[in-house]
């Protein structure tokens, strides 16, 4: 749960997985399939910008999530032995104020870490600008300035296939 930062865990619905060939992150090795016992890892840097439907549906697809709150304080993992996947989400700050934010460079080792482990992962605002920043992007201001308000979001054919995402059906209004 937020409040003790231990994994949410979810009844798990899917079909039996083997139990032969497990490797941490893998079942049987297929990048396709992961073990539900082993959470997602969110990244959460607001009081107010939760996982919200992302976390819900995740969670009713028998994934568990494991949300950290690094802004807070709380501690970054430090390996990747128990984690499938990473959902780095939005909060206040801009990645161009990292040197404001030490734990944004941490956060953003990590997300180097799972980049190269082929992890999935995902970001939303924020989470978007530190997963660029991580792999060695460039953020800046847009000239325009922001973007505000919702604007119709669905999961199109590649996100489909994305390991994290395959098969789940979301179409949303999101800010």
């Amino acid at each position: 749960t937020r409040e003790t930062g231990r994994p949410v865990v979810p009844p798990w619905r899917g079909p039996a997985l083997p139990t032969e060939s497990l490797s941490p992150r893998r079942v049987g090795g297929d990048p396709r399939f992961y073990h539900a016992g082993m959470p997602i890892t969110v990244f959460q840097h607001s009081d107010v910008v939760g996982p919200g439907r992302l976390g819900v549906t995740l969670r009713d697809n028998g994934l568990l999530l494991d949300i950290r709150r690094p802004d807070k304080g709380q501690a970054i993992p430090t390996d990747l032995d128990n984690v499938q996947g990473v959902v780095v989400l939005g909060g206040a700050a801009n990645v161009t104020d990292i040197a404001l934010h030490p734990w944004m460079s941490a956060e953003a080792e990590f997300i180097k870490k799972a980049h190269a482990a082929q992890l999935p992962i995902i970001g939303i605002c924020l989470g978007a600008q530190l997963i660029a920043h991580a792999l060695g992007g460039q953020v800046s201001a847009k000239a325009k300035g922001p973007d505000l308000g919702f604007y119709p979001t669905a999961i199109n054919t590649t996100g489909q296939i994305e390991t994290l995402l395959a098969g789940l059906t979301w179409n949303h209004h999101q800010l």
